[in-house]
C-alpha cells in the first residue's frame, strides 16, 4: 500500500484534513500527524513516517511559507531526498490551498497543483495511483542502480507489553549480474547489520514483564507505557563499476528521553575483485590538508543553509556551535557518502546545530580536494580521468 505523507502548517490542519481522509478513503496508507496517539514522541514518529513515505504531499499556504520549524524541515528533507529518485518518481507533490508565494526550492524540482481550481484533486489521485504501481513494481523487480539491482528488506519487532518497543528496520539487497559475489556478501553484511541492530533494540523480558511498578525496572513511572522505539530507512546515493555508496536514516525514542533523535549511518565500498570497504581517510593522500578544505566548504556552506532555514543571520553562539561542528576533525565527517563529482557530508540533529534546524547535507565539490586525492585510494581514478 502507497504510503503518503502529509505535510502541512498547524494553523491549516482542518483545511487540509478533508484531503486527509479522502486520501485514507481511496486506499492510500496516508499519515498526517492527528494519527499521533496520547503519549507518543511526536518528533519520532513524524521523522519514520516522513523517510518510510512513498509520496510526500505538502500542502502549501501563505501560513506554511513563512513559517519556520518542522513544516520547513518536512519540505526540505523531502526536497533533499527527492535528489535520490528517478526522473520519472512520483515522490513530492507540492499542493497550493490558496493563492500564495512558493519557495523557490520546490518549485525548482516539482510540478504544484492548486487546489482551489477545479480537476486538481482528481490529477493528484491520478498520481498517486501510479505512485502506487510504480511502488509494486519496484518492490517486486528492484530498482537498478548502476550495476546493481536493490531489493528492499525488512526486519520488524515489536512489543505491545510494559514498557513496548517498536523496532521496523529497512534494509538493502543487491542483485548483479556483473559482480554477484560482491552484491552477496555486501547484502550478507547488510541483513547481518540490520538484525543485529534489531536484536541490540529490543527491550529485554526481564525490563518489560516482570514487575507491576515500572520503577523497579529503572524506567521512570510515565514512560512506562511509552516504550522504545527505534527505525531504519535507507537511500541509495551512488552506484558503479567502481564505488557503491550509501547511507541509512535511523530515528530513536528510548523512554525517559526528553525527545526522539535522528543520526545517519553511511555506507561506502570499493569494488575490485572484492567489495571494499573504506573510510574518509582512505581517500586522501594528505588527510589533514582535506578535512581543512572540507571543514572550510562545510562551514559556509551550513551558514547559508541555516540562513535560509531560519531567514537571519547565525548568532555569536550558533556560529561557535556551528565551527566546532564542522571543523576539520575526522569523527565530524564520519557520515558521508560519494560519488564521482562530490563528497557528501551528513550532519546529523546537534552536530553543528540545534535540534530544531533538523538534519544537513553539503555536497562538497571533488574537483576543490584533486590534488589531496589518493591515487592508489578509492578514488585514484578521478586523477587519471583529471590528466
Amino acid at each position: 500500500m502507497l504510503k503518503v505523507f502529509v505535510s502541512y502548517a498547524s494553523e491549516d490542519k482542518e483545511r487540509v484534513r478533508p484531503y486527509f481522509e479522502k486520501l485514507r478513503e481511496a486506499g492510500f496508507d496516508a499519515w498526517m500527524d492527528v494519527l499521533l496517539l496520547p503519549g507518543q514522541r511526536w518528533e519520532v514518529e513524524i521523522e519514520r513516517n516522513l523517510q518510510q513515505a512513498n509520496v510526500v504531499l505538502i500542502f502549501v499556504s501563505s501560513n506554511s511559507v513563512h513559517k519556520r520549524g518542522f513544516v520547513q524541515r518536512e519540505a526540505n528533507t523531502a526536497v533533499a531526498n527527492l535528489r535520490y529518485k528517478k526522473p520519472d518518481d512520483i515522490y513530492l507533490i507540492p499542493l497550493l490551498i490558496e493563492e500564495c508565494e512558493i519557495p523557490d526550492s520546490i518549485t525548482q524540482v516539482a510540478h504544484y497543483g492548486k487546489l482551489y481550481e477545479d480537476g486538481t484533486w482528481t490529477s493528484v489521485v491520478a498520481a498517486l495511483r501510479i505512485a502506487a504501481a510504480q511502488q509494486q513494481i519496484e518492490l517486486k523487480e528492484g530498482v537498478t542502480h548502476g550495476p546493481f539491482r536493490v531489493y528492499e528488506s525488512l526486519a520488524i519487532s515489536a512489543d505491545n507489553g510494559r514498557p513496548k518497543f517498536d523496532i521496523r528496520i529497512q534494509y538493502p539487497r543487491f542483485e548483479s549480474e556483473r559482480f554477484p559475489s560482491i552484491a552477496d556478501e555486501v547484502s550478507k553484511w547488510t541483513e547481518g547489520n540490520a538484525y543485529r541492530s534489531l536484536l541490540t533494540e529490543r527491550v529485554k523480558p526481564w525490563a518489560r514483564g516482570r514487575s507491576s511498578k515500572p520503577t523497579d525496572c529503572g524506567i521512570p513511572a510515565d514512560e512506562f507505557d511509552i516504550g522504545n522505539s527505534f527505525w531504519e530507512s535507507f537511500i541509495i546515493h551512488h552506484a558503479s563499476d567502481r564505488i557503491l555508496s550509501w547511507y541509512s536514516v535511523i530515528g530513536t525514542y528510548y523512554a525517559g528521553a526528553a525527545h526522539g533523535n535522528t543520526t545517519f549511518s553511511s555506507r561506502n565500498y570499493f569494488i575490485g575483485d572484492h567489495a571494499y570497504p573504506f573510510e574518509l581517510i582512505d581517500l586522501f593522500s594528505d588527510v589533514d590538508a582535506a578535512l581543512k578544505i572540507i571543514s572550510e566548504f562545510c562551514i559556509k556552506d551550513l551558514t547559508r543553509q541555516m540562513w535560509e532555514s531560519s531567514g537571519h543571520r547565525i548568532d555569536n553562539y550558533g556560529m561557535e556551535w556551528l565551527t566546532e561542528g564542522a571543523s576539520p576533525v575526522p569523527g565530524n565527517f564520519s557520515s558521508f557518502v560519494t560519488n564521482e563529482t562530490s563528497l557528501t557530508i551528513l550532519f546529523p540533529p546537534y552536530a553543528v546545530a540545534a535540534y530544531a534546524y533538523g538534519t544537513f547535507e553539503v555536497a562538497v565539490p571533488l574537483y576543490i580536494l584533486l590534488d589531496l586525492i589518493s591515487p592508489i585510494g578509492p578514488l585514484g581514478h578521478l586523477l587519471v580521468r583529471a590528466v
